[in-house]
């Protein structure tokens, strides 16, 4: 009996771990029915409540397995000493900029969107899973998305994030890496300042 119980908890939840060899940083992959969520997380990391989340402009890009190992091995290399995690969920989430969040401004005419109205909207989104992410403005009268609107400090929606902690934004490196990682993935890459 405790092996029928064990077997179906093990297909549901396993852990892997890809050990150091050559400088290639050890990645913890852990597999569950919503998919593959990958982690580093050297000695020197630190947690204050800032991170650096990146996200892809298309909401509904979902990378192959491939693909996720591939960017978790290229930041890991050029930020060793940063957790970084990526994650892949079922459903598009918001990803907001926590306590950074100021304001939302039309993409379209430059004017800021009252919260109400804004909050209205994420509202309806959020009834669909975000799948449906239609926005009527009431400053020019244009449909647009949420998606598009100026987020100040920016925010996105996705199902597919690369979560750094603490990340130090002057680091010398980070357009470079960016165009990178928009390479490997085959998408432009929106970047979410997150403080908690």
């Amino acid at each position: 009996m405790n092996r029928i119980l064990l077997l179906p908890i093990f297909a549901l939840f396993s852990l892997t771990h890809c050990g150091k060899k050559d400088g290639v940083p050890e990645i913890v992959e852990k597999t569950t029915p919503e998919g593959l969520e990958l982690r580093y997380t050297p000695a020197k990391a630190t947690y204050s409540g800032n991170a650096l989340v990146l996200i892809a402009r298309d909401p509904n890009f979902v990378p192959s397995q491939l693909q996720q190992r591939k960017a978790l091995h290229m930041l890991a290399k050029s930020y060793p000493d940063y957790e970084i995690r990526s994650v892949l969920r079922p459903q598009v989430t918001f990803i907001d900029s926590g306590s950074n969040f100021e304001s939302v401004h039309c993409n379209l005419c430059g004017k800021e969107i009252p919260t109400a109205h804004w909050q209205e909207a994420m509202g309806r989104a959020y009834t669909s899973a975000f799948n449906d992410l239609s926005f009527q403005t009431v400053c020019c009268n244009q449909k647009g998305s949420l998606n598009d609107l100026d987020y100040r400090m920016p925010c996105g929606f996705a199902k597919y994030e690369i979560r750094l902690e603490d990340f130090d934004s002057s680091t010398n490196r980070n357009a470079e890496v960016i165009q990178e990682l928009q390479q490997l993935l085959k998408q432009e890459i929106k970047l979410v300042w997150v403080h908690n």
